[in-house]
């Protein structure tokens, strides 16, 4: 059995991609063939099996983190405190309070705790911004997405990953203004990054903030 599967698509050139599980794709045109594929693979093989070994020690801290309450969690940028307290989950002056109980159950009220704010913000924040645009969406749905932050459909719904709401501000800003301007231009066209750089002129310092963000949530098991 080959150590990679291949996927043919209408992309010009070829390209390896890792998974979180570990597993291995190429992706290269219609007419690349196994063989062509295989030597690609070979010539990249110790930057999979690096690729791989980093995965492996992500899903490590994860299932650590899991395991236990984090006395801290990033929203909006911020580092906020996670303290142990009477009563229902909820957030008081910043603060992510969880009842006492076993970890495990207080780690998944504490993410639920965290994915109502996230949508309470995300959405508060698409309104105010789609008014500020004049770029209205259709829909707006918040979902668990872990391979992007947003998404925007043909038929001009806006997704937003709740993840997103560990970022700051300005990048949150950044991600949906993005995705609002694909309810006008569907593609990465001047047209679509003049239509974002007239809200967010300083959108590629943002985007780059925007991948240190995510490097933060795989490297500390974050959800």
């Amino acid at each position: 059995m080959p150590e990679y599967s291949i996927v043919r698509t209408r992309r010009k050139t070829a390209a390896i991609v890792v998974r979180g599980d570990g597993r291995v794709e190429i992706r290269g045109p219609v007419h690349l063939s196994d063989k062509a594929a295989a030597d690609f693979y070979l010539r990249h093989r110790d930057w999979v099996l690096r690729q791989q070994e980093k995965m492996r020690k992500r899903g490590e801290t994860r299932r650590e983190a899991l395991a236990s309450l984090p006395k801290r969690i990033v929203f909006r940028g911020r580092a906020r405190p996670v303290e142990r307290g009477g009563g229902k989950a909820r957030v008081a002056d910043g603060v992510f309070i969880i009842p006492e109980g076993g970890a495990a159950d207080a780690r998944e009220k504490l993410e639920k705790l965290y994915r109502g704010e996230a949508q309470k913000y995300l959405k508060a924040r698409v309104s105010e911004l789609a008014a500020h645009t004049g770029l209205e969406p259709k829909t707006v749905t918040v979902n668990s997405a872990r391979t992007h932050w947003g998404a925007c459909s043909a038929k001009n719904g806006v997704t937003l990953s709740w993840r997103l709401a560990a970022a700051d501000d300005g990048c949150i800003d950044y991600v949906i203004v993005h995705e609002l301007a694909h309810t006008a231009e569907h593609n990465h066209s001047p047209r679509f990054w003049a239509l974002v750089s007239r809200t967010i002129p300083d959108y590629k310092l943002r985007r780059k903030r925007l991948r240190e963000y995510q490097r933060l949530l795989e490297d500390e098991g974050w959800f």
